[in-house]
């Protein structure tokens, strides 16, 4: 039944939209969607109704056996209100169920939450493992597979989804695009054009994992692990100023939160930016 994604003593709840929501999609029985959840261009929350449902599940008597299993995905997505609406059920957890949150951090988790969890902290998959994995689970050549793990912010789950929709080949190309220009080498205008036919969270997305690898490289990181900066030709971006830079990452931090409220012209004001510092 767990595999079939019918098991009545297992829940995952999952960051949804209102609409999704109400129309029950964010209880899922199928654990698979822990690993299949895709990023979206619309700001999703794990929310309040979510938690008032799971909070009655929980004390319900168990359908298959005397135990029950419930996972909170994302849990860094949770409102306080959401927060507060489950922290009774943490305060006085029902016998025999387990619910377990996964999150980016501990410190995106309210203190009322963690005071009364157990922490365990997973390290990441290392680079080694991550392209292995990749491998194994399609045809990939090393650098394909390197460029989709950058771009996919080092989630080996969603370089694979970019190699098998080929859209990894899509962002390559515009990225190449982009670093040409940045090097007095392209047309800027197309390139900007390249980068804004991408959905905004792509286009937060890959300028915050670029602006990561340029200060690495100026912290000396060897090139060789920097796969954007390397088979794209990117060095030049390590002229900027770190202040510019991080100043960089704080806005596409904002954008990437924020993307459904963030007008088209801020990745491309960005991007001017990075242009007229890099010529004078």
């Amino acid at each position: 039944m767990f595999d079939a994604g019918t098991h009545p003593d297992f829940i995952a709840v999952i960051g949804s939209t209102k609409d999704e929501a109400d129309n029950g999609l964010d209880m899922q029985r199928d654990p698979k969607i822990l690993f299949t959840n895709e990023e979206s261009a619309v700001r999703k929350s794990v929310r309040i109704d979510s938690m008032r449902k799971l909070s009655s599940w929980s004390v319900e008597s168990a359908g298959a056996g005397n135990k029950k299993v419930a996972v909170i995905a994302d849990a860094h997505t949770m409102p306080e209100g959401a927060a507060n609406a489950i922290l009774k059920t943490f305060e006085e957890p029902p016998q025999n169920t387990l619910i377990i949150m996964t999150a980016r951090s501990l410190e995106s988790l309210l203190p009322t939450i963690l005071s009364r969890a157990y922490k365990i902290v997973l390290q990441k998959a290392s680079l080694h493992e991550s392209l292995n994995f990749i491998k194994r689970n399609c045809s990939a050549e090393d650098e394909r597979a390197q460029i989709a793990l950058a771009l996919s912010g080092y989630k080996p789950y969603g370089a694979l989804r970019l190699i098998r929709s080929d859209d990894d080949i899509k962002i390559s190309h515009m990225l190449k695009e982009l670093i040409d220009a940045l090097n007095g080498q392209g047309n800027e205008e197309q390139a900007i054009d390249s980068l804004l036919s991408l959905d905004p969270l792509t286009q937060g997305n890959i300028l915050y994992e670029l602006v990561c690898e340029v200060l690495k490289y100026k912290a000396h990181v060897n090139k060789e692990d920097l796969p954007l900066i390397n088979i794209f030709h990117g060095e030049k971006l390590a002229q900027l100023s770190a202040d510019h830079l991080f100043l960089a990452l704080d806005d596409l931090r904002y954008i990437k939160s924020e993307n459904p409220l963030i007008p088209p012209r801020a990745p491309k004001a960005l991007i001017r930016s990075w242009i007229r510092a890099l010529k004078e």
